[in-house]
This record gives C-alpha cells, structure tokens and sequence, in this order.
C-alpha cells in the first residue's frame, strides 16, 4: 500500500520533501519562497554558496556537500606536485568543496557557460586558491565552440554537436575554448583532475595525450549523450587502477 501511494505522488513533490529534509523544512521555505528569477544565500554542511532559484543548483549543491569528494581526502599527500583542475565547474560546488579537501593546492576551475561562470565568480571570490576560467575543455586547439542545451537543465550543457540523447538541442552560446596542453602550460600539471563535460570526455580521453600523466582522474561517463564513452575510458585506462563511484562516476588512477 506504501508503495502504490509513494507511486501516486508527483516526482516534483518527492524531491521537494528530500530537499526539505536535508537543509530543513524552514530554510527550504525560504528557498522555496524566493522570485524565480532569484538566488538564495544556502547554508549546508559548513559551505556558503549562492543558488539560483529557477536552475538545478540546489540539488547539485546538496549532492555535492554531502561528500562527493570524500574519497580524495587521504590523497593529498600521496599526490604529485601539481594544480587540481575542475573541468565543468558549474557554479563551483566541485571547486569549494575540493578546496577544502586539498586547501593548499591551486584549483583551476573551468565553465563554459556565461550564465554559470557569473554565479561562480560570486560563490569562489573569496578563495584566492581557486582560479577560474571561462572556457569549454577540448582537444583540440581552436578559437571558440557552440554551447548547446539539451532541455536537462543549466548542469547539463554540453559542446556536442549531436547528443545521442537530444539530436535537435539549441545552441545558447558561442564560447572560448582551452586544451589541456594550454592548462598546464599556464598553471603547471596536473596531479588531479575531476572532468564533467557532458560526453566531451569521449574525445578528450581519446586524443589528449596529457591526460595520461594526470595522477587521479575523477570522470563522469556520459553515454547517454555520446556512445562511446566508457569503452574509451577503459581503452584510456588500461594501464590504470580504475574505481567505479556512484552514478556516473568513474575514477582512474596512475600507479
């Protein structure tokens, strides 16, 4: 009986309870009660970030804080020398909360989107550690790429031309590229990377040759988006220890 009432309620309403029961049913008001077109200050889990009331922040914020990057937290004195790059830093819940797993390492954080990377300015100005830079991580060397939505949300956009998954998505910008090759030859390499680029990873895994020297890859494996995905990841990390985390997630690691 549980269960066919649980089925009976709208999806929306479900993730509504969840988030109210994570940051609290009076907090989550205030949320709730903030103008669409707002953002709103949250407060979890010993981070601040500002949220935008009409995107998907909130759920990638408290998915987030709630320790996705635990893992890495024994890693920091095994790692090379090296920056640790956030590739599709979103409105920088990755980057804050990998600041504060490795607080003394340079984070360069990477976002294609103009309308993220403005609330991601706000949400990492205070941390000097953390360098941003508006940009979609490809290949290839090249000026600019179209940005495409595929109607996920602001979390879901992508540089692929054609998503398996949403062959008719619209383009929403024009944006500056950066490579690998161009990171490392401006910040130093890389001893981490967590890359989470909506199915650019294929060609990424498949032609940057920097990224084998990248001691722990933290990669989210988009197969919905580009076929393909997680057979080069495995091509790429033959000769690597490889972690399955949740979803999405995989991590290779050099040894």
């Amino acid at each position: 009986m549980l269960s066919a009432i649980k089925r009976m309620i709208p999806r929306s309403l479900k993730e509504r309870a969840v988030l109210a029961r994570k940051i609290g049913l009076i907090e989550y008001l205030r949320y709730y009660l903030t103008p669409r077109s707002g953002q709103y200050r949250l407060k979890y889990n010993g981070f601040e970030i500002w949220v935008r009331r009409s995107a998907t922040d909130l759920r990638c914020a408290l998915y987030t804080f709630d320790g996705e990057f635990d893992i890495f937290q024994h890693l920091n004195t095994g790692l090379p020398p090296g920056i640790i790059l956030d590739a599709g830093g979103y409105i920088g819940t990755a980057a804050l909360a990998l600041s504060k797993v490795f607080p003394d390492r340079k984070i360069v954080c990477i976002e294609p989107s103009p309308d993220n990377f403005s609330i991601l300015e706000e949400n990492v100005q205070n941390l000097p550690n953390i360098k941003l830079i508006h940009a979609a991580l490809t290949s290839e060397e090249r000026e600019t790429i179209k940005l495409h939505d595929r109607q996920t949300g602001e979390w879901g956009l992508t540089i692929v031309a054609s998503p398996d998954n949403d062959e008719k998505a619209r383009t929403v910008a024009e944006v500056p590229t950066i490579t690998l090759a161009q990171i490392i030859e401006q910040f130093g390499p890389i001893a981490l990377a967590k890359i989470d680029i909506e199915g650019a990873e294929k060609s990424l895994m498949q032609h940057a040759s920097e990224l084998a020297a990248v001691q722990v890859i933290s990669i989210e494996l988009h197969e919905r988006i580009v076929r393909g995905c997680e057979k080069a990841f495995y091509e790429f990390s033959l000769n690597r220890l490889v972690l399955k985390d949740t979803g999405e997630k995989y991590i290779s690691i050099k040894y």
